[in-house]
Parts: structure tokens; sequence; C-alpha cells
């Protein structure tokens, strides 16, 4: 196999692969559908920590609302705790290629405080990749997902390494075509999510087999997505006297608690 793998910071044409277009790519990897900013917006992808989704929810509480309507307008309105990793690294690599590109332990505790811990909601993959840009056999699948022999791939192990889901295809590349593509895979199947608990592992993978194809990828993200519930012994007031940057959590994210609760609102706004 050969194998070239580095990292910089002005890989292909120096275009920033988060701000590619985003191609929503289906369970059987073979179709995918580009995604406009409002269906993105729809997706929840923003992650917040769980020090500001407490900032949110206390001030809904602060005008009043019952806790339990405060919790159900957090969830509505896609304020959950994310835990990430993110990679940049450019690797390029010709078949037989097999590369571990990206890897999300999930968190040995996921506690958070003055909040409960309620369900996975979500689990996105995103990876920006390409072929070798050709290809002679079968010219009438070119620029197509199908007959590539070059994707990416993904599989789910326990918390003691056992594989909870098979390696499956994330996404084939898009056939013949040599300028980086930004797929998402993002799954909210509940028997999937439900097996998402405290240190489980997902792995992403380049693949690429049959001589002269290749894969070349320079962006990749796993995210995984849980809602939280304000604790009842929450001192609503005490915690709106705090800064929402004073504290620190397990998850990333950043934004302003008003910007958050104004979002939580127009979740339940007609």
């Amino acid at each position: 196999m050969h194998l070239l793998t580095y990292r910089s910071d002005a890989a292909d044409g120096d275009v920033d692969p988060e701000s590619l277009p985003i191609w929503l790519v289906g369970p059987k990897a073979h179709a995918a559908m580009e995604l406009t900013p409002s269906d993105v917006s729809m997706l929840c992808l923003k992650g917040y920590t769980a020090w500001e989704i407490t900032h949110a929810g206390c001030c809904l509480s602060h005008w009043g609302l019952p806790l339990p309507i405060v919790n159900r307008i957090l969830d509505l309105a896609g304020l959950w705790v994310a835990y990430h990793a993110t990679t940049h690294e450019v690797m390029e690599g010709w078949a037989p290629m097999e590369r571990e590109y990206v890897h999300l332990t999930i968190p040995h505790d996921l506690s958070q405080k003055c909040l409960r811990l309620a369900d996975c909601t979500a689990l996105s993959i995103e990876c920006v990749s390409h072929d070798q840009g050709w290809a002679a056999e079968l010219p009438e699948f070119n620029y197509t997902y199908f007959g590539c022999n070059s994707w990416v791939e993904f599989e789910i192990l326990g918390p003691e390494g056992k594989t909870i889901l098979p390696r499956v295809d994330l996404c084939r590349n898009f056939r013949a075509c040599g300028s980086y593509r930004r797929h998402l895979l993002h799954i909210t199947d509940r028997a999937i999510l439900s097996r998402l608990v405290a240190g489980c592992s997902i792995i992403v993978y380049l693949r690429a087999q049959i001589a002269g194809w290749s894969n070349h990828a320079k962006y990749g993200r796993i995210q995984v997505q849980y809602a939280y519930a304000v604790d009842d012994s929450v001192d609503a007031a005490d915690v709106l006297r705090q800064p929402i940057g004073t504290n620190s959590d397990k998850a990333g994210g950043t934004t302003s608690h008003l910007d958050m609760v104004n979002a939580a609102m127009r979740s339940i706004t007609p």
C-alpha cells in the first residue's frame, strides 16, 4: 500500500473543509442530497456545553415556567450536550487501503452538575474526501455513487472493546471526481443510539480497494449528542448570578444563554 499522511493548513487549494456544502448520505450510501442552510439548521448539529444548557433552562424557569415544561422546551429546541472528536489531518492512500481516520470515545462519566442524563439524541459523522478523480472502467457510473471502490466506513465498539455495530459504509466517494465533497451521516435510529453509553467508541476508517483506486481526506468529525434535563434541586437564581463562562464541563460548545433561550422559545412558537 502506498500511503501518504501529513498535516497541512493549506491542503487542496486552501479551501476550508467546513465551508463546503454538506451532502446528507442515506443508510445505503449510494445516494446523497445536498442540504440547504435551513436543512442543516433542522438537524440541530450545534453542540452545547452542560453549563450553557443549565443557564438556558434556568432562564426559562426564572420566567415562571414549570421545570417539566422547561426540560421539554430544551429538548424540542435541540439544546443537547455534544461530545465530539475532529481531525483536519490530510490523509491519502492507494488501494489496498484501510486506515483509521478519526476516533471518538464517549466519556466514561456522563454525569453533569445540575443536570440529569436523559437520552442519546443523535450520532453525526462527517468526512471530506474524494477518490483519484478518474475511472476508465464503467464510465457510465462516473459522477455517481455507484461502482466506487473508494469509501469511508465506521464501526461502534462497546466500553470493553466488543463490537456493537460492525463496520458499515458511511459513504462511497463521488466516483471519478477529484474535488472534495463533505458528506454527513446523521443517525437518529433508537436501536443504535440506545447502545451509545459511557465508554463506547466510534471509529471512522478510510478505505480503497482494486489497483488504481485511492482515497484522499482532509476533515473528519464524530459527534454524539445527549439530552439532559435540569435537575429539580437546581437554584435558578443562584445559577443566573454566575457568568456563563465561569464553569467548565466535559463537552464542547459555545454560545450565549440569551441566544439559546431565544432558540428554545422559537421551538414552541407557532
